[in-house]
């Protein structure tokens, strides 16, 4: 019995016309879409970044025949009160205005930093008396509660000693150079002593006025804890003193 042919009609084409199995109905395929470009996101500065950019960019002004570079913004406070002065009504509410602000945050962070540095000496000295009383050695916490003052009229903090570890590390290394620098003098003093040549105890000399100048820099610098914690010290105050009278102490030594 022969084998009937296979059917053929809609959606059966002759089989010598089909389409070969894995093979696409349409060889050139179909054009993919195009994807949009993606949009580029901003990477330059901020709306904030540039304020601030911009507020501090200098300009050029004329003043009293000169001309002066200033921060943009301050040109612009300088410009307002200026027209305060000159009377106008609204420039004089703009800048009491202005002043107020500045001041009243000036002294929210002077109130703040007060506050916490209180609290940090009061907490200090309740560890340091818990310890004497228990025969526990004290910490030597950075910055040290005896290193900081605290004026109660005007609120204001000083440091006169390391704020943070790093300058510890700084002072730790001046008081080493400073030990170093003392040890280097007092052996010139002695080849000094023990030359013969006049000549050689010249440039000794001089050596060791070289050295003592550079260890009382080192001191001026790095006071010991003798110095700075003592009622009302200034380190910045006392270390401009110093140092003035060592420049002026080294201009005398370079006659």
């Amino acid at each position: 019995m022969s084998k009937s042919s296979p059917a053929v009609g809609y959606g059966q084409p002759p089989e010598h016309s089909r389409f070969k199995k894995g093979q696409s109905g349409n060889p050139a395929g179909r054009p993919r879409k195009k994807k949009s470009p993606k949009r580029q996101t901003a990477t330059g500065p901020s709306l904030y970044d540039m304020v601030l950019i911009e507020a501090s960019r200098p300009i050029q002004l004329q003043e009293n025949g000169q001309i002066v570079e200033l921060p943009m913004i301050q040109a612009v406070i300088r410009s307002l009160g200026v027209s305060a002065v000159k009377g106008s009504h609204r420039s004089q509410i703009a800048l009491a205005n202005l002043v107020k602000s500045a001041q009243d945050k000036e002294y929210e962070n002077r109130f703040d930093l007060f506050k916490t540095f209180y609290e940090y000496k009061r907490h200090w000295d309740e560890e340091f008396a818990r310890c004497d009383a228990t025969g526990v050695p004290r910490p030597d916490p950075v910055p040290h509660p005896h290193d900081i003052q605290i004026n109660h009229r005007t609120m204001e903090v000083i440091f006169n000693g390391p704020e943070t570890p790093d300058d510890k590390r700084k002072w730790d290394e001046g008081e080493i150079r400073i030990q170093q620098s003392i040890k280097e003098v007092a052996e010139l003093q002695k080849i000094k002593e023990e030359a013969s040549d006049a000549r050689v105890r010249e440039i000794v000399e001089a050596d060791i006025e070289d050295k003592k100048y550079l260890l009382e820099v080192i001191r001026c610098t790095y006071p010991n804890e003798d110095i700075r914690r003592k009622p009302d010290f200034n380190l910045s105050e006392w270390r401009k003193v110093k140092l003035d009278r060592l420049k002026v102490r080294k201009k005398e030594m370079s006659r």
